[in-house]
């Protein structure tokens, strides 16, 4: 039995590392500041959080706050917008039955930010707004 309770401890402080982790992301730390790169390693760290049932409520709110950070202004606004729209949310489904939260209309999730940050990336790298250093990739910056 020790043993089992160990593993399971280690997997609890796997997961308390990788939720501390996501909270350190910046887009600084990736070539070009490049938002798919960085959202590969939001999802990966979500989805293990979630399937754990580990995954923070706030954590939109974590991952609208990691956007905020962007250098590049249209990036910024959009995501201090929607920052409010994010706090707005989360007072909004405080205390709500998850089946309730299901049925919203506005429903905001980690897969949804991700999705639209890397369409605004995407239309600003076309537009060449984004600049020439966010089309450089790399390796996926996963912490274990």
């Amino acid at each position: 039995m020790l043993l089992i309770s160990m593993v399971q401890l280690d997997s609890v402080r796997c997961l308390r590392k990788r939720e501390r982790a996501l909270e350190k992301l910046t887009l600084k730390s990736y070539p070009g500041a490049n938002v798919k790169l960085m959202n590969k390693d939001i999802l990966v760290i979500c989805n293990k959080l979630e399937v754990a049932g580990m995954l923070p409520d706030d954590v939109i709110l974590t991952i609208v706050e990691i956007f905020v950070t962007s250098e590049v202004e249209t990036f910024r606004i959009n995501f201090i917008a929607r920052s409010r729209e994010v706090e707005n949310y989360l007072r909004e489904i405080a205390g709500k039955d998850e089946s309730v939260i299901a049925a919203m209309p506005s429903k905001i999730t980690y897969r949804s930010l991700t999705n639209e940050a890397s369409d605004l990336y995407q239309s600003l790298l076309d537009s060449t707004q984004w600049g020439q250093q966010g089309r450089s990739s790399s390796r996926l910056h996963d912490e274990g």
